[in-house]
């Protein structure tokens, strides 16, 4: 039997008795909850960046007030028109109703 060995080397060193510690894993920086601020301040600079970016081509970003989420809009450069909105100011309402409502579905007393 012919045994490749790289895969056998690999396959070797690879595979180990010891246990992995959690000191052993990669650290990696992930948002917590309580840094919320610091991502919002992060995420206007990413918006007023695309801003920047987009403008001579007629495209415009923004984060909604209510929802905090991105709204892009593609604008006439020639009269300063709205040709379109992702999402469409319905949808924006829609979610916003919907906000309002959740949790009322559910009966809380007994």
């Amino acid at each position: 039997m012919i045994i490749n060995p790289i895969i056998q080397s690999v396959s070797s060193t690879a595979v180990s008795s010891r246990p992995v510690t959690a000191s052993a894993l990669p650290v990696t920086a992930l948002p917590l909850p309580f840094e919320k601020e610091d991502n919002t301040t992060g995420l206007e600079k990413a918006v007023s960046r695309l801003n920047q970016d987009f403008a001579p081509i007629g495209i415009e970003f923004d984060i909604h007030d209510d929802s905090g989420r991105i709204v892009t809009r593609v604008i006439d450069r020639a009269s300063g028109d709205v040709l379109r909105q992702i999402p469409t100011e319905e949808v924006l309402h829609i979610a916003r109703l919907a906000a309002r409502q959740q949790g009322r579905l559910l009966q809380t007393t007994a």
